[in-house]
């Protein structure tokens, strides 16, 4: 099934709408729901931060307090490289959100910006049709097959008549347009990430 790449104008009013809603709520890297459910027909507080490691990444920390009103043990998720905050007072119904924009050099794709709720669900703003970055150039590449049988000499039974056969492919690179569409996907992105990135660096600025 091929994936429908976006237009130029089409990626660009997606990131305004995403710087949008940036621009008009509150980031920060910490910020708690005062009236959360704990569990059954309990409620209590839930707290949800972010850290950030030097050569790993971000990660998220949910806390939620027992029925008791003491802190439960924090629950961290693993480390990744999508600049992540926290958004306070985003909705009536979640009131504190994360938010996170993609690394569009990950190995493994992830260029995208999403928001994630307390209890692990969450939301695609921006999502890229593709994985990862296009081939700007054909990648040639080969397989090799061996094949053998057992003779049966002095010292068992040992491969002989061994024979190899090599197959060359080809991985066409990307079409221009497809290129294109994904630079410009890069650039807007740039721009969300470094508006995340602001927010730590304020947060370092504020803690010196």
């Amino acid at each position: 099934m091929e994936t429908k790449i976006p237009t130029h104008d089409e990626i660009r009013a997606t990131f305004a709408s995403v710087r949008d809603l940036v621009q008009r709520n509150h980031l920060c890297l910490d910020a708690t729901i005062d009236d959360y459910p704990i569990g059954r027909r309990e409620r209590g507080k839930c707290r949800l931060q972010v850290e950030r490691a030097a050569g790993k990444g971000y990660r998220t920390v949910r806390t939620t307090t027992n029925k008791f009103g003491r802190w439960c043990a924090p629950k961290k998720s693993t480390y990744h490289n999508s600049v992540t905050v926290v958004v306070r007072d985003y909705d009536e119904e979640h009131q504190v959100v994360w938010l996170s924009a993609g690394n569009p050099a990950a190995q493994y794709g992830g260029a995208h910006v999403g928001l994630q709720y307390a209890n692990g669900s969450g939301l695609a703003l921006a999502k890229c049709w593709r994985n990862d970055a296009p081939r700007r150039e054909d990648r040639h590449y080969t397989t090799v097959t061996r094949t053998s049988r057992l003779g049966i000499t002095a010292g068992g039974l040992l491969p002989e008549n061994m024979t190899e056969e090599r197959e060359p492919h080809v991985l066409e690179a990307d079409s221009p347009e497809e290129c294109a569409a994904w630079d410009v996907w890069v650039e807007e992105l740039k721009t969300v990430r470094q508006l995340l990135l602001n927010v730590w660096k304020e947060a370092e600025v504020v803690s010196a």
